[in-house]
């Protein structure tokens, strides 16, 4: 990914993902969950 040179080599964020805080869409027999999308800091 092409990122600042602002952006480059800071220290990562972590977030816990509880299955049950994302996303389901049910259609014609099939289940999707997703997962969010990091957005730009």
């Amino acid at each position: 990914m092409n990122l600042p040179a602002a952006q480059k080599m800071v220290d990562s964020r972590c977030q816990d993902l509880l299955a049950a805080s994302r996303p389901v869409v049910e259609r014609e027999g099939v289940r999707s969950t997703s997962s969010p999308v990091p957005r730009a800091v």
